[in-house]
This record gives C-alpha cells, structure tokens and sequence, in this order.
C-alpha cells in the first residue's frame, strides 16, 4: 500500500486539516479514517487533542483516506483510547494535521495554534497513566465537580481586578475552604499524585492547549476525569502557601504541582484568558505577561527552545502576536530577540536587564550577554522593578535590538564608577559574619566621616535590604503592613549580631530564614530582607557609596573601575564592563541598587540638569548612545 502525501493548504482561507477517524467496536481494530480540509473563518465543529508526543519509535501505521500513515506510539494509544465506538470522531492533531515536513505549512499552523484550540468545541487532553475512576480519591474529585461556583483564591484575579482582588474570597466559595475540607493523608492521595507527576504537566505547550480551551476534557487513558472537579482540586492544593497543617506535611506539598509559566494554577490561567475575552475582544493585554512567560518556561519541557517564543503566542494580544514571525529558520538568539523587541514594542521599557540569574546557568548558550533566557537560568522579580520608578521620558527612544539579535542599542549617562566590589557570591548564601567584614572593611577603606559607626547605623545601608523581595513575600508583607527604616536597623542589628550571640560563625541569612518560624515578632521583615539581597553582593562606589549588584550572567561579576550607568526605559541602575573584543561597546554585569537613587526623582533633575553635581563628567549631561553585546 502507498503512503500518504499532503496536498496543500490556502493559507489566505485559514485552512487546516481535520482527521475523521472511524468508529470501531474492537479496541483491536486498525485506525483508519481521512482528512478533511475546512477553513477557520466557517467555525468547523471539531474537537483538538492535547498530549505529550513522546518518542517516535517504534512506529506504528494507520490508514488515511485510504494510505498508509506513521505515528508515535503515544499517539497511536491516545487514538485508540479516544475512538468512539458508533459515529466518527472529528479531532484535530498536530502530529497528523500539520505536514511536519513541510517549514512553511508549520510555520503557518503554529501561528494559529490561538485559533485552533480556542475555537475547538473542546480540547481532550490524554495522559498516559492508568487509574481506578472508582477510587476514593477520583471520587473526592467527582464530588468537587458539583460544588458551587468557581473556586479562586484572593491572588488567582490580582492582575485582573487590581485593588479589589483582596474581596474575592468573600464573594466565591474558597479554595482555602476546600483545602480544609481536604484528607492530608499521602497515601491516599497517591493515585492522584500519580496523575499530576505524569509528564504531560511539563510541556510548555499546554498553556495555549489548556488555557485556551472552551472546555477540556481529561482523559487517562480511556477513563475521564472531569474538568470543573480537577481544576478545584488543583486549585485548593497547588495555589499559595496556607496549604493546612498535618503533622509534618502538607497538602499542597504532597502534589508540588509545576503549573505552566506565569500562572499559579489551571483556574488562575483560564480565568486570565476568559477575562481577555470578554474585556478585550480576545486581546490580552496585561503589560510584560510575554517576558513574564518566557522567563516562568524555564522548567517546561520543549523539543525546540526556539517555542518557548512560539509556544506562548497564543496567550498574547493581537497586536503583539503581529510583532512575531514564526520562521524556524531563525536562529536561537534571533527568535529570543524577536521576543525583546515585542517587549519594548508592547511596555516601552528595558525592565528585561535588571534580570538576574538564580546559581549556575542552566545549558550551554551563546546567546547575548543582555539578553535573559531559561538557559541561562535567569529569574525576574516583577513587584521588585515596579518600585523603582527612574522610567524613560515618552519621547526617549528606548531601545533598538539588531537584525542578528546579537546588539541592544540603548541610550544612558554615566552618573559613577565601581570602586570595588565585594565577593562575587550571593549575600544570603554567605556566613554573616564574612560579608559583615567585608562591609567594615570597605567603609574603612573609604576613608569616610561615619567609618566608626555601627553597621546598621550607616546612612541608607538598611534601605538595601528593603527592596528586591519577591512577588508573594511584598504582597503579604509590603503590601499591608511597610516596616520603617527604625525597623529595619532595629532588625538589621539583630541579624548582625546573630553569629556573635549564637556562636554560629557559619550562619547565613538563608539559614537564618529556614529557622524562622511565624511566632517570631520579626519574621515577615526578616524573610523580606533575606530575599532583598538574594542573588546580590556588594559594592562600593567612587563616591564611597555602598550599593547592592545583582549579576545578570553566572559567568560575569563586576570590577574595579566598571561604569554606573542610569539607561532610560530601564528602572535600575546597570553595571557596564567596556568590552575588549569590540570598541565602543559594553557588556552587561548587572543591575545595581544605591540607595540615594532610588528615589524616581533623581533621573527627572538628571534630565532637567537640576542637580549635575553628582553626574560623572561635565556639567552638561550628554545622553550617549550605548550597544550592548
């Protein structure tokens, strides 16, 4: 029998192709069935599969339209347990739809994937793993099917409904209820378990599968689990951290559910998305959510890291959508960059370099020293950059990335130099008592009026461990109830004292942290401060001011001598190493904190020349072009 061969599709009809498979009795049974050719626009009735590829061999051959056809073993098990018995099943699959070995035609098909999924009548995703629909634990899942509305917490429309999100518990029935409601017996949550370890959770393209979904159904292998249950069920025990206590674990831990990208949960997502809809003709619109998905695929699984741009797409805006071309023959560093640039399009900001990079980079690369990406293992502390406010005036040209990827062409002004900088290791991971003598010894160095004062009298040296806590901790503890900067010295005198006191000349702040219990008077500010200089360390600049880096490469640290550069649109201070290799362009360290800066109001007198005193040079200050590499 020959084998199959694709016609082509008309792109300007948004073709693409069903597969009809035929109904079958017998699980036994060949699968045959045929592909039908509809256009989007005519709103085909069809429903799409979501499933994990796997490997490709050993092969396994079908009929369409009457020819032989190979697939993957896991996809040719999805088949088998989704084939209905009596009327053919309409169903949309990328493997058999797409001709894969055509670039053109996938290009194409992946652009729509928004299109494809949300317009599906619904999307049936299929998981490898075998269960017992009779459990106990699928029947607890049953009966949260029936509860009543939607099941959110407080953060799950935080980004949507802004300054109201903290009455939504009041309005829904909780997730934090459900948990309470909820056996914290891990053995008998093991089926379950099972089913959230499968390796479909990982991929990255789930996002748009999921998350676009008009509805979805859950299929291990031939049993259902149903959505609204799941979706609750994932949602009270995967979302925040007031999971409930039972002696020495916990709900939420049992699971350690690695939802996909920005979103905590399935809900959270879908809820995003359906709001999109509703209040954007079905743009979404919240500024940073590409870059903030980008980064968050880290630990989602992709064949070609090149989707971890295209496999994102679909949760963005029309007009951002139109600022990226799928063209796999773009290489890594050119479809990163095309990311970038609908940042900057989409925000008008550089927030992207105050990115800093959380321990060892994750895989090889070569990609630019500016540029963050999962390889390199870089992290983003959203709430952290939204209170710096330097901010580029509207009339400024941000940024312009080049055609190859490579350079990021900003506009900045020097305003110091790095003196000297401290160990090139990040400040919590530390002994206290090392990087306390390492502070003592650059003061004394300095030559400064205040070198015999106490550490955590030191002017605007508590301000350093105010700012750069992450998301959840300024949330919980920013948010509602600001320590002074009296706390903080109060605090930060403490933490000083600690090895002294204890005899502990090893402890660390994470250490310190990891014993802090929620008894302790101090442990919302202590836990902020500890996060404040993760991943950071300390420097001194020319102007004996002590500041706080936080490197954007695993392989850089600064030096004596490298530039302080304010660059408008970005919202922290950078640290510019000139490069050897090419003249007149910099390498990226990292972002910096010193904390007279902090203020907003400093880069407005830069710009206005109010106060040039403190800008390195002449008293005219001339916004120089930069490139980055």
């Amino acid at each position: 029998m020959e084998r199959f061969q694709y016609g082509r599709l008309d792109k300007n009809k948004r073709e693409i192709r069903i597969f009809r498979i035929q109904p079958a009795i017998c699980r036994d049974e060949p699968i045959s069935g045929d592909l039908v050719v509809v256009s989007l626009p005519e709103q085909p009735i069809y429903d799409a599969l979501s499933y994990v590829w796997g490997v490709p061999t050993p092969a396994v051959d079908i009929i369409i339209n009457g020819l032989l056809f190979s697939i993957g073993p896991n996809l040719h098990n999805a088949i088998l347990d989704l084939r209905q018995e009596r009327k053919p099943l309409l169903l949309w699959i990328g493997a058999i739809c797409i001709n894969q070995g055509d670039v053109l035609e996938r290009e194409h098909q992946v652009s729509m994937m928004r299109e494809i999924y949300s317009q599906a009548r619904l999307v049936r995703a299929w998981l490898d793993e075998h269960i017992d629909p009779m459990a106990k634990p699928f029947k607890e899942i049953q009966r949260l099917r029936k509860r009543g509305p939607a099941t959110y917490d407080a953060l799950t429309f935080r980004s949507i409904i802004g300054i109201f999100w903290a009455a939504i518990p009041f309005l829904f029935y909780s997730a934090t209820r459900i948990r309470r409601e909820l056996t914290n017996d891990q053995a008998f949550w093991e089926p379950v378990t099972r089913v959230f370890d499968n390796e479909y959770w990982n991929r990255l393209w789930i996002q748009q599968e999921i998350l676009l979904a008009r509805k979805v159904i859950f299929h291990c292998r031939e049993h259902v689990i149903p959505e609204k249950g799941l979706f609750r069920f994932q949602g009270a025990v995967g979302s925040h951290n007031d999971s409930v206590q039972s002696g020495n674990s916990r709900l939420g831990d049992i699971f350690e559910m690695n939802m996909p990208g920005y979103f905590n949960t399935l809900s959270e997502g879908r809820e995003h998305v359906k709001y999109s809809r509703v209040s954007e003709g079905g743009v979404a619109r919240e500024p940073g959510l590409f870059f903030k998905l980008f980064l968050d695929s880290c630990n989602l699984r992709v064949t070609d890291p090149r989707d971890r741009v295209y496999g994102c797409l679909g949760l963005l805006g029309t007009k951002l959508r139109e600022q990226i071309t799928v063209d796999y023959s773009f290489d890594l560093k050119q479809t990163y960059a095309q990311a970038f640039k609908a940042h900057i399009y989409e925000t008008g900001n550089l927030d992207f370099l105050c990115s800093t990079v959380d321990g060892a980079e994750a895989v090889p690369h070569n990609l630019p020293v500016w540029m963050p990406a999962p390889e390199k293992g870089s992290v983003f502390f959203y709430q952290e950059i939204e209170r710096y406010s330097y901010g580029p005036p509207s009339s400024q040209s941000v940024g312009i990335i080049s055609t190859d990827g490579i350079v990021l062409s900003v506009k900045g002004f020097q305003v110091d130099t790095v003196r000297k900088a401290g160990k090139n290791e990040s400040i919590s991971y530390r002994p206290i008592s090392k990087w306390v003598q390492e502070v003592q010894t650059m003061n004394k160095e300095s030559n400064t009026q205040d070198s015999s004062d106490a550490l955590w009298d030191k002017p605007y040296f508590a301000e350093l461990f105010r700012f750069g806590c992450s998301d959840n901790t300024y949330w919980n503890i920013w948010y509602k109830r600001p320590p002074t900067n009296s706390d903080l010295r109060s605090v930060l005198q403490d933490i000083v004292q600690q090895p002294v006191e204890t005899g502990k000349h090893d402890l660390s702040l994470d250490i310190l942290r990891e014993g802090i219990t929620n008894k302790h008077p101090d442990s919302d500010i202590i836990i902020s401060m500890c996060e404040a200089v993760k991943n950071s360390s300390f420097f001194m600049s020319t102007r004996h001011e002590l500041g706080l880096i936080s490197a954007s490469n695993a392989n850089l640290h600064a030096e004596a001598d490298d530039l302080i550069f304010i660059v408008l649109g970005c919202p922290k201070l950078l640290i510019l190493q000139p490069s050897i290799e090419a003249s007149g362009k910099f390498l990226l360290i990292g972002s910096a904190v010193l904390p007279h800066m902090i203020d907003g109001n400093y880069l407005e007198s830069f710009l206005h020349q109010k106060d040039t005193s403190k800008c390195t040079g002449s008293q005219d200050i001339q916004i120089i072009d930069i490139d980055l590499v």
